[in-house]
């Protein structure tokens, strides 16, 4: 950090009532922060407090990207991505904060950004324009204006994005409180001890403020993700690994509206997945159709999914379409040339159909598919596990099957990964996760539910005569 500040002024009247008259001004000041990866350089700031406000006659800095050198992990500057522009600043803000005895009163407070680099990073590079106007009586503040995303490129890997679950101990000082059920003893709900704060204290600045905002995004908006299913760092596991991975790698484009008001937020607008987009899905990279997009009406949860992608296979095209809502995706496999589902998901896997492979390769591709399934159903655990149950029915003429994959998680509870192919009713899974629970108290006792990709699932108490 580096650069001169200078303090100056004088203070009169009373104690109880002093009258200010202070300059604080920073001129060519320099800070480095390691962990956005940027260089604020020149930074020049004027400010002046008088007994009527704040006022901010000048905040401005440009950004210049950091690199760090692998030999001596030196941050030096990225000079090959200095987006800084001859009279315009990186960063520039100016208002003015009236005061109401020693409280905030009127506040109006201008901001502009000119190609800023918000962070540089190896995974996450993003840099932004922006025109913000913010007025209003302190606490009640309203912020409008234009975001426009210059360039951003997200590359995080499965090092990056992995989790790891572990037992979770609570202290005895420590309370859970159930947004959804009905309160215990000693329990308070959180909508309860919100209200109680909210009462106490008011609302917070966050539940006042309001903003219409209007996001655009450029033509360097660049988002590429992989998301393993297994997690494991020795090869077996990594090759379970790839079987599983989900890698987007989209360009996206459009424009969105962030509201914010009465602390509720609401996006509004469109994302469009640009040209050039691809994602590799059961280790095969599929083509994003152009006009594929996420179209968001308010809440995150209700946005509604309009995505295509294609595959080109030697037996024909496959196409995985995604509909519904985050909240609710709606995932299907189709393909004119190919019209079994289960045929579908193991040219996905193996490269043919079932009904081109000898019975020694369909046992293995059984056993790949129930690997898969396997691998998906432990990583809620955080790891990938051997299997305990392996069950292979491969029909009549291989035309229609089932794969069963099992792991016991604890001596009481099992899980089961299910594959199946051929089926002719639409409303049934063709992949599907089952729980079994049986406490060893009650051996004929058991609770079993599962779920699938059809969203067909059920909930089922099972008591079992034993002779």
């Amino acid at each position: 950090t580096t650069g001169d500040v200078v303090l100056a002024g004088t203070i009169t009247g009373s104690l109880l009532a002093p009258s200010p008259d202070v300059r604080l001004s920073i001129d060519g000041g320099r800070f480095l922060y390691a962990r956005t990866s940027v260089s604020y350089e020149d930074i020049d700031l004027e400010v002046a407090v008088t007994e009527r406000g704040i006022s901010v006659r000048d905040l401005s800095f440009d950004t210049l990207p950091l690199i760090r050198n692998p030999l001596d992990l030196v941050f030096k500057p990225n000079v090959t991505r200095d987006a800084r522009t001859a009279g315009k600043r990186s960063f520039h803000a100016e208002g003015l904060i009236l005061l109401d005895g020693w409280k905030p009163g009127d506040v109006s407070l201008s901001v502009s950004a000119h190609r800023l680099w918000g962070i540089y990073t190896q995974e996450i590079k993003a840099q932004i324009s922006a025109e913000l106007e913010g007025s209003g009586r302190w606490p009640d503040l309203v912020l409008r204006g234009d975001v426009d995303v210059d360039e951003v490129d997200v590359e995080l890997g499965q090092e990056s994005v992995g989790h790891s679950v572990s037992d979770m101990v609570l202290p005895d000082t420590l309370y859970v409180h159930r947004t959804n059920s009905r309160s215990g003893p000693g329990e308070q709900r959180v909508e309860d001890l919100l209200a109680a704060a909210v009462l106490e204290h008011g609302p917070s600045f966050m539940q006042r403020l309001e903003t219409d905002v209007l996001v655009r995004l450029g033509n360097k908006v660049h988002v590429k993700l992989a998301v393993g299913l297994a997690q494991g760092r020795d090869d077996a596991l990594r090759a379970i690994s790839l079987i599983g991975n989900i890698e987007p790698d989209v360009n996206l484009a459009g424009e969105v509206r962030v509201l914010l008001g009465k602390g509720k937020r609401r996006l509004i607008g469109t994302l469009e997945i640009a040209r050039d987009s691809k994602l590799t899905a059961l280790t095969k990279r599929f083509e994003v159709t152009q006009g594929s997009s996420v179209t968001m009406l308010g809440d995150i949860g209700d946005s509604q999914l309009e995505i295509d992608a294609e595959h080109l296979s030697r037996y024909g095209t496959i196409v995985v379409k995604v509909r519904g809502t985050p909240a609710e995706p709606l995932i299907s496999f189709e393909s004119d040339e190919i019209p079994d589902q289960g045929d579908i998901m193991v040219v996905l896997l193996t490269g043919k159909p079932l009904s081109e492979q000898t019975a020694a390769e369909g046992g293995s591709a059984m056993r790949t598919i129930s690997s898969a399934l396997a691998g998906f159903g432990t990583k809620l655990l955080g790891k990938y596990t051997p299997l305990d149950k392996l069950d292979i029915d491969l029909g009549d003429g291989m035309g229609s099957g089932s794969v069963e994959a099992g792991k016991a998680i604890t001596p009481e509870l099992f899980l089961v990964s299910r594959f199946k192919w051929g089926v002719r009713d639409e409303r049934e899974n063709r992949v599907e996760a089952q729980l079994q629970f049986q406490p060893r108290i009650l051996r004929r006792f058991s609770l079993e539910g599962s779920i699938g990709d059809r969203l067909a699932g059920n909930i089922q108490v099972v008591w079992r005569l034993l002779y």
